[in-house]
């Protein structure tokens, strides 16, 4: 953290107030709010950030139970070809889990897939899009980040979509990737928030080398890191599943993937995106 000892010490101690609170408000009310202020600088976030995370993995059972059982309609935004092997392997894995209604979509469809009405019957829009990012209009973007800003649709964006405009604009996050390193390593991905909704019923596990890429461009700092995975040769370790909250919504970034490597046939990956829509959709919802 390059800080000296005696910031960090009150930075831990800020932190054990801050989760006390948190877990005093849980045992007194049944389903408390829980607002994050989204944070104006640096030392702004070092504050909420244990109390986010607090926040977004201990919910209380009852309001996961209730959003657990309520049936969840996601929208995948596909700016390729509707029988990409890949893309049906997602749509398989989405539609084994109960009450979860899935539409496929993409740039050729009617307003670019991303209609006023189409949104209004989506909870969670799942963004996977790789290099036509420019394609999409100015009318459409608004009109997802309008909803999750003001409606609390979740976004999901897969590997290469942390480059596409809406996660950019929900995200704060001011360039595009400008390129990416391969590392011919074991795509060992370890779970760094083992109490975090979407880590629920997954162990670290590995993908195949090629699957793990590192973009060069930093994303904006997270609220929550659920995966990494360490960078030979170096003591360096690099997010692959981040989240954060944007006003209503939720946002979470799956890196992992490839162009021509399936990565949605592999159960650990499969149980990520249901674990990731479920806690999506909730953010417009109990709490």
């Amino acid at each position: 953290t390059d800080c000296p000892v005696g910031t960090i010490r009150s930075r831990l101690h800020r932190a054990h107030k801050a989760i006390r609170g948190f877990l005093e408000r849980i045992h007194a009310e049944p389903a408390p709010a829980l607002p994050i202020e989204r944070a104006s600088s640096r030392r702004a976030f070092l504050r909420m950030s244990t109390a986010a995370a607090a926040g977004a993995a201990l919910v209380p059972a009852a309001a996961r139970q209730a959003c657990a059982s309520t049936p969840v309609r996601v929208r995948v935004w596909f700016e390729g070809g509707k029988a990409h092997p890949d893309l049906v392997s997602l749509v398989e894995g989405l539609r084994e889990a109960p009450g979860v209604e899935v539409t496929v979509a993409g740039l050729s469809d009617a307003d670019q897939g991303v209609g006023r009405s189409a949104l209004r019957q989506t909870d969670v829009l799942i963004w996977w899009a790789r290099s036509r990012h420019q394609e999409l209009s100015d009318d459409a973007l608004r009109l997802v980040t309008d909803r999750v800003r003001t409606d609390g649709m979740g976004f999901i964006a897969l590997h290469g979509a942390e480059a596409s405009r809406p996660f950019r604009a929900l995200t704060g996050c001011p360039d595009q990737p400008s390129g990416e390193e391969s590392h011919d390593i074991p795509g060992d991905l370890r779970i760094t928030a083992p109490r975090h909704p979407i880590a629920q019923g997954v162990d670290g596990f590995t993908m195949s080398p090629a699957s793990l890429t590192v973009v060069s461009t930093a994303l904006p700092h997270p609220e929550v890191v659920i995966l990494d995975t360490a960078i030979p040769g170096t003591a360096r370790r690099e997010w692959q599943g981040i989240v954060w909250s944007v006003d209503r919504g939720r946002v979470f970034a799956f890196r992992p993937g490839h162009p021509t490597q399936s990565v949605h046939q592999q159960d650990e990956v499969r149980q990520v995106i249901r674990n990731a829509v479920r806690w999506a959709a909730c953010g417009g919802r109990a709490f």
